[in-house]
């Protein structure tokens, strides 16, 4: 099931989650952020870069960390 997926800085409504990238970017304030639920399809190179400094880490209980 599809939710909405928010910008963690600003609270932004970006669409469904299923809908925008893995890596997510807000255009009201510009934060670029991991969307666990994204489409990797169409990430640009920009993206698989920002994604390989900024690999999500996994909290203890296998969930990703929403702020990376």
């Amino acid at each position: 099931m599809a939710v909405d997926c928010r910008c963690p800085n600003c609270g932004d409504n970006l669409g469904k989650d299923v809908e925008n990238g893995l890596v997510a970017w807000c255009g009201n304030c510009g934060t670029r952020f991991y969307n666990e639920r994204g489409d990797k399809d169409y990430m640009t190179k920009e993206d698989k870069e920002w994604l390989s400094n900024n690999k999500p880490r996994r909290r203890q209980g296998g969930m990703y960390d929403p702020r990376f």
